[in-house]
């Protein structure tokens, strides 16, 4: 019998929840755990900014007619499964998906890749609708692919694209150049789309700590590949060492430093479909370079971080040199798998980060200058500019408000007495609010302020509203 290894994030045929005592409840109830199909992954992110993860889950059987799922997280412990739009109608083998902001608008866009049929990008509207892009190459070729993976190999400040491809000597890996304005070029004259090795897993990471992306891909052919880039998006391939010649069907692949020695090791889970194949965990002995681990702690956002973007700008090899990083719960690419949750940042000679940016999935971008190297950084969400013109709300303040649609404010609330205003992250007033119903349907999704003025002008109330779709 084979053993099927993958680093999947999430089981299709259950979720569980984690109880105070440190132990699981496995959730009964909802489309979430009640869908059924072929399920080969799937990838959690908050695509509509509400500071809750939602969730893609990918179908890999196109002959029963089975879509992918998406589920919106509805707060409260529940989704809601979506059935309207092409992301969540169009039916294909798919293998791999992979959230990421690649036009930089701050919404979350999402790949699929696809076996024997094009892939397909799904670009976010920011009002929680997606709009299925139709031209380009990534949306026209067609291979058989196994996953793909976001990342800026070229430090430019936008996400460039790899596609795992499979069947050993058949196809080549695909790779896409960002050209920042919302389209891609394919590129062509690269080792890493020229080796024809059958790939299952692939995943970006930084492995000699020089300030560029490298790329680990998994072999099938009993050779994995291993590509140093030169900080420009151009790639040697790496001959020798146990890494690249250590392959046997590697199905996912994720970096992560697990010893915190300051260098990315690699664990790389692998299919015995050939037999006297393990799992395998190789730690990185490191180079000397500097380096800086980010972890994201979100108060207002998602708390694991998901979708934020982080940018260092450091002087290495006496050039700036601006990287840029994207928290993501399906960074290992291939049919599964995923990279530390933080984001690392390899340093070269670099004595010192003159510039760490952080823009949280919820819009607010927190700056920090000159920042030590050489260390794990944890950096945590502020509670947005509102909260710093605004009086804090009250002790007894209530927990975020749901909306969808329609806000109600009761009459002889202090509310519907007083002026009172809705306030965005900015602490931009954006609507009026009276007594009654107050229509907020065509705002974004996302978190959002209730001013309450009471009967004395320095004694405001703050109350969080969270909208919907």
């Amino acid at each position: 019998m084979h053993s099927r290894c993958c680093t999947t994030v999430l089981l299709c045929a259950a979720l569980v929840a984690s109880t105070a005592w440190a132990g699981f409840t496995k959730i009964t109830e909802g489309d979430i755990v009640n869908d059924s199909g072929w399920c080969y992954g799937g990838a959690w992110a908050d695509y509509d900014g509400d500071g809750f993860q939602d969730l893609f889950v990918i179908n890999n059987n196109s002959n029963q007619g089975r879509n992918n799922f998406l589920y919106l997280n509805n707060g409260d412990g529940t989704f809601t499964r979506i059935t309207a739009g092409a992301i969540a109608t169009d039916v294909a083998n798919s293998s791999g998906c992979a959230w990421g902001d690649y036009d930089n608008d701050g919404w979350l866009d999402l790949v699929v890749a696809n076996v024997q049929t094009p892939n397909c990008l799904y670009h976010n509207d920011g009002n929680g609708i997606f709009t299925k892009v139709t031209t380009g190459p990534i949306v026209t070729d067609s291979s058989r692919c196994n996953g793909a993976s976001w990342g800026d190999m070229d430090n430019d400040g936008d996400l460039d694209l790899m596609v795992a491809t499979g069947v050993l000597g058949m196809y080549n890996d695909l790779l896409y150049r960002n050209n920042g304005n919302g389209t891609f070029t394919k590129i062509t004259d690269s080792p890493v789309v020229n080796d024809a090795t059958g790939a299952g897993g692939s995943a970006w990471g930084d492995f000699d700590s020089d300030g560029d992306l490298d790329l680990f891909v998994g072999g099938y052919d009993g050779h994995n590949r291993l590509y140093d880039n030169d900080g420009t998006g151009t790639f040697t391939s790496i001959d020798t060492g146990i890494v690249v010649t250590d392959g046997n069907y590697t199905m996912g692949a994720g970096w992560a430093d697990y010893d915190n020695d300051g260098d990315l090791d690699l664990f790389t889970a692998k299919n015995d479909y050939f037999g006297g194949s393990d799992n395998a965990l190789y730690r990185n002995d490191g180079t000397g370079n500097n380096w800086l681990w980010v972890r994201c702690v979100g108060t207002v956002s998602n708390r694991s971080a998901i979708g934020a973007r982080v940018q260092a700008l450091a002087d290495i090899r006496g050039a700036d040199v601006r990287q840029t990083r994207e928290i993501s719960a399906q960074t290992g690419g291939g049919t599964s798998g995923q990279s530390s949750l933080l984001a690392a940042f390899g340093l070269g000679d670099a004595s010192i980060v003159d510039t760490l940016v952080v823009r949280w999935p919820s819009g607010i971008v927190q700056t920090l200058t000159s920042v030590a190297v050489n260390q794990i950084l944890t950096v945590t969400e502020p509670q947005t500019a509102v909260e710093e013109a605004i009086p804090k709300p009250q002790a007894s303040s209530s927990a975020p408000t749901f909306v969808r649609g329609v806000l109600n404010i009761a009459n002889g609330s202090s509310t519907s007495s007083s002026p009172s205003w809705l306030l965005d992250i900015s602490g931009r007033n954006v609507l009026v609010l009276h007594a009654g119903a107050n229509d907020l349907s065509k705002l974004s999704p996302g978190l959002y302020f209730v001013r309450e003025a009471q009967a004395q002008a320095q004694a405001q109330a703050v109350r969080k509203v969270i909208v919907q779709r």
